[in-house]
């Protein structure tokens, strides 16, 4: 089955041609040339049979690319039924063809595609510019077209089940054209699913994680996990994992990537030491959120301003899932896959204080093997409230009154240490 796209600009002469020579040519290289037609028009006709600008030309030529066969073609809207998907290099072109597009029809911005690229990016207009605009083009639609849903595996992606939804996000399971089963999050555009993209690969460096196919900015496809019944055994060997993935450690504290617990954004930038982090990166901004009354406030604030006295000897940064719920674990393998991350450079108790929050089949064995492979600091069961704090705070702001006793019962625990 051939798959066709056409992407627009308003004239057809500078960015959209630009993009889809680019875009044919990424598809050459991944063996996609004879499944995948793009082409490229404008919204307005009044270069209708035109060549490209000399000066796109000119640039694609010095980056190996070839456009001399082009000529300038007006859109219509009975060209609707010509393509699978239609892309626009910026929103007044999305205007205009939403406006003519009936209903059913997909059509969005072409640098939605680039997982680097902020919400709403447009492909600008270079036209009435220098060379270094067209430069700029080049270098836009060479990201958009990396990113591609006609270059990736998932492009003929069917579903076959869906598993219902989770904080707005839509989650299905599927199967890629050569058999592999998988699984898909969708949702609106964001940068959310690059961030867990991120954190499943770094944690699968030294984890068992599920391999990420594709991300993008409203899509993130996973290898499927096949689960079992969780045992004695793969508890004990979830925890020598996990105190492996641990000790494999990261740069700071902190990650490079932007940060999300659910749908709220978290800062992940470095902190000098993990009280700080705890704190300031934390607790603070979620207390700030959560909508408490002023004496509980004070209370948190209290118990923030004594983390560096009751945070236990000084660990470097641990490599940790960041938000370690037993249903952030499929159990597969005879041991324990770590899935939907908030993953950074943290302290190690976090990971082990998560788990005992909401309970895990086994816990006991897990935190057994744990401390076989690297035992824990002295007084770690009772900083088990300290490291609970964020994550009540989370779901205070998340799900309301009902989290705020347990999270105060820690509070006034961590104040009693």
């Amino acid at each position: 089955m051939t798959y066709r796209v056409c992407l627009v600009c308003m004239g057809n002469i500078c960015r959209s041609p630009m993009a889809e020579v680019v875009l044919r040519r990424t598809l050459a290289d991944r063996g996609l040339g004879d499944r995948v037609i793009v082409e490229s028009a404008g919204t307005g006709g009044w270069h209708v049979g035109d060549p490209m600008d000399e000066r796109a030309l000119e640039i694609l030529t010095e980056h190996g690319y070839d456009g001399t066969a082009h000529r300038a073609r007006q859109f219509t809207k009975d060209w609707f039924d010509r393509y699978d998907l239609v892309l626009a290099m910026d929103r007044d072109n999305l205007s205009n063809l939403r406006h003519l597009a009936p209903g059913g029809v997909e059509v969005r911005l072409f640098r939605s595609f680039d997982p680097a690229a902020p919400d709403g990016a447009e492909v600008p207009d270079p036209y009435y510019g220098g060379r270094e605009g067209f430069e700029e083009v080049l270098g836009l639609v060479e990201a958009a077209s990396e990113g591609s849903p006609s270059t990736s595996p998932t492009r003929s992606m069917r579903f076959t089940e869906e598993l219902g939804s989770s904080h707005g996000w839509r989650l299905r399971r599927g199967v890629l054209d050569d058999g592999r089963e998988v699984f898909a999050k969708s949702g609106s555009a964001s940068a959310v699913f690059a961030s867990e993209a991120a954190g499943l690969r770094w944690l699968g460096e030294a984890a068992a994680v599920p391999e990420v196919i594709e991300v993008g900015p409203d899509l993130l496809v996973l290898s499927w996990v096949r689960q079992e019944r969780p045992g004695a055994s793969a508890a004990e060997r979830f925890g020598r994992s996990l105190a492996r993935l641990h000790r494999a450690g990261a740069p700071a504290f902190g990650a490079p990537w932007a940060g999300f617990i659910a749908e709220l954004p978290m800062d992940n930038s470095p902190c000098d030491g993990w009280p700080a982090f705890y704190g300031e990166r934390r607790v603070l901004p979620f207390l700030r959120q959560a909508r408490l009354p002023a004496a509980d406030v004070a209370l948190v604030e209290r118990a923030v301003g004594r983390f560096a006295d009751v945070a236990g000897p000084a660990e470097p940064p641990a490599r940790i899932h960041g938000d370690l719920w037993s249903g952030n674990v499929l159990w597969s393998g005879g041991d324990g896959v770590l899935i939907d991350p908030a993953a950074h450079g943290g302290h190690r108790e976090t990971d082990l204080a998560m788990l005992r929050l909401f309970g895990l089949p086994y816990l006991d064995r897990v935190l057994g093997a744990y401390r076989e492979e690297w035992p824990l600091a002295e007084g770690w069961r009772e900083r088990v409230p300290l490291h609970q704090l964020h994550p009540l705070l989370v779901h205070v702001v998340l799900y309301g009154e009902g989290y705020r006793e347990s999270l105060m019962s820690a509070v006034r625990r961590v104040l009693a240490l």
